[in-house]
């Protein structure tokens, strides 16, 4: 008698998928030996899910503590009003309410007004990354051009603040096609690596170059507030 072997059915690629599914959803998944197998998937004691706690992981306690812990990349913006700015000295430029009562601060035609501001440096600030000075503005004038100049100082602790800074200047904005209408514009990037790893401040100085003959605004500028526009590679500072 001649016995012929059997041959196995042939996968279908429906099978194979089917199977690559089924292996996925069971690998968050145990036979509890509880007369049910396949239960959701208990832990005792703390876990740690990614490469095991070294760099890139998410860890829960088992106080319930939830630990995120890596190098994802987001851009933010930390946002300063004219609330949070200040111009002292005899040139500052002029705080107040706007025609509708916003606060704004004004910095006159062909004057060179300014205005300060310290901003601390975020601890999740990816320093290998480009970041950008931004200004929201408006003017009553449509289409024009701007000149503002730049003046900052960045700190590390225990570093002196009393000294010069580093000037950025004409740098060129242009008004809204709409009367008053709102801006934001860059007006300095800091590239990468600019910060070092103990740097903590950005002292500025933001000056309207207004009798700068580039400057066709003939009109009030309005600062509504500026910003610190920066890529963030953690989630914050270690505790």
């Amino acid at each position: 008698m001649i016995l012929t072997p059997e041959i196995p059915p042939r996968l279908t690629e429906r099978d194979i998928l089917k199977f690559f599914r089924l292996f996925r959803q069971d690998l968050l998944r145990m036979d509890t030996g509880e007369g049910e197998p396949f239960q959701a998937l208990n832990v005792d004691g703390t876990c740690k899910l990614g490469d095991g706690g070294l760099t890139n992981y998410a860890q829960i306690a088992t106080d319930g503590e939830i630990t995120l812990a890596g190098t994802a990349r987001v851009v933010k913006y930390q946002w300063y009003g004219a609330n949070a700015l200040a111009a002292g000295g005899a040139n500052g430029a002029t705080l107040g309410l706007n025609g509708n009562n916003w606060l704004v601060y004004s910095f006159a035609d062909n004057a060179d007004e300014y205005v300060q501001a310290n901003i601390r440096i975020p601890t999740d600030m990816d320093l290998t990354a480009a970041s950008y000075l931004s200004i929201a503005w408006s003017s009553p004038t449509t289409s024009a051009t701007g000149i503002v100049d730049v003046t900052y100082l960045v700190n590390a602790e225990n570093e002196s603040t009393d000294q010069a800074g580093t000037s950025d200047t004409g740098n060129t904005i242009t008004s809204s096609a709409t009367g008053d209408g709102l801006v934001v514009s860059d007006i300095v990037t800091f590239a990468a690596s600019s910060f070092g790893s103990t740097d903590v401040l950005i002292q500025l100085q933001i000056m309207r170059d207004g009798d700068n003959a580039a400057d066709t605004l003939n009109d009030v500028l309005e600062l509504h507030g500026l910003g610190l526009k920066y890529t963030a590679n953690k989630l914050g500072e270690a505790t």
